[in-house]
């Protein structure tokens, strides 16, 4: 299923603005509006099918609702060449099959529920995701080139079809459980209110963290392309590096996970950040661009791999919260980096990646700060 989910978005995702710009014929404002329309979009029916799927709705219910959304969306945008149309639908029905990674995450943590090893399977799954970025892009290019964007989006359907017969087929409902009081009965409140102000704090430093990760990938091919002056088929050379790095990292501190505490492998996240971005602000080789994925692969592999479980941690009562809570920091970050990549454009690209350096900076301090007691 994540394998489906993350060939689907891989396809689709890295195509969006040449398909509004070039299939629609959009201008620069109306691209604007749908960038940002459209996270803040998926951000509300994460949050709405996460209430949800912690409520009386069932689980696997929920991921049928996304797959069969995202299927749709899909096979429309295959059809429909209008902006206006294009917009509403990316506004509702893309939006509910754009939660299905999340809620796939609440569904395998509902599974898991006390279960020593779920950190590291969690970053199992998340490998799968990498995974399909390593060969989603390539593969688009060859739909692109032999059928166009109808073509593109016609698999990617056929991919979110793909997710609802396996979701049908062989997932089974998690058991619901409850925690007891002392009283014997069960409860359900919320963490205290400093588990509240740990969560929150925790939650807009993974903004931070994810700003830096979307303006590094914004800015990577324009820092090769004007400031070491290659093609940007480099550019995507590297960035298929990364992917393929980040298997083996998150496998890794998933192992790690069952040895060290979780919380240890968190904190060390931003510091092999702010190694990367430190390095690619001075690079002046692809070579040593490239070599520096090493860096950013651990970081990810921490942020993406493992970061969820912790916050699932926050909420064990709630893990399709939780995990939307998680997955909402994503869309957040993207958009705080859009204005980031504007000053690069004005100033030099190199100075995106300084100001990366100071995103992961202040989410490692915020996430010291929101640092959980033991009684929390």
């Amino acid at each position: 299923m994540f394998l489906a989910v993350g060939l689907s978005t891989a396809l689709s995702f890295p195509f969006l603005s040449l398909f509004l710009t070039s299939a629609v014929h959009v201008g620069p404002i109306e691209l604007t509006v749908f960038l940002l329309a459209q996270p803040l979009s998926g951000v509300v029916a994460s949050t709405v099918l996460g209430r949800l799927s912690d409520g009386r709705v069932a689980r696997k219910r929920v991921l049928q609702v996304s797959a069969v959304a995202g299927c749709t969306g899909a096979v429309l945008f295959s059809i429909l060449r209008s902006y206006w149309p294009l917009l509403l639908l990316a506004c509702t029905v893309t939006a509910v099959g754009g939660a299905l990674m999340a809620q796939g995450f609440a569904y395998a943590r509902a599974t898991l529920t006390n279960e020593p090893a779920a950190p590291m399977i969690n970053s199992t799954l998340r490998t799968f995701f990498s995974l399909s970025w390593v060969a989603g892009p390539p593969l688009a290019s060859l739909l692109l080139t032999a059928g166009g964007f109808a073509a593109l989006y016609v698999c990617s359907a056929g991919l979110y079809a793909l997710v609802f017969v396996v979701v049908s087929r062989w997932l089974v409902e998690p058991p619901v459980t409850k925690p007891l009081t002392e009283s014997g009965r069960p409860d359900a409140d919320l963490p205290t209110d400093g588990g509240r102000r740990s969560l929150w704090t925790t939650l807009l430093a993974l903004v931070l963290l994810s700003s830096a990760m979307a303006l590094n990938v914004q800015a990577l091919p324009l820092l090769v392309r004007h400031n070491l002056h290659a093609g940007v088929g480099s550019a995507g050379v590297i960035l298929g590096i990364c992917a393929a790095l980040e298997i083996p990292t998150m496998l890794g501190f998933g192992v790690l996970s069952k040895r060290i505490p979780l919380q240890r492998l968190v904190l060390l996240g931003p510091l092999f950040g702010i190694a990367y971005f430190a390095l690619a602000s001075v690079v002046g080789h692809v070579w040593q661009l490239g070599a520096a994925q090493v860096l950013n692969a651990c970081f990810i592999g921490i942020i993406q791999g493992l970061a969820i479980s912790y916050v699932q941690e926050f909420l064990p009562l709630q893990p399709g919260r939780a995990s939307t809570l998680y997955s909402n920091t994503f869309p957040c970050g993207a958009m705080l980096a859009s204005p980031l990549l504007g000053i690069g454009a004005r100033f030099g690209y190199r100075v995106s990646f300084v100001a990366a350096i100071g995103l992961v900076a202040g989410g490692l301090v915020l996430l010291i700060a929101g640092r959980p007691s033991q009684r929390q």
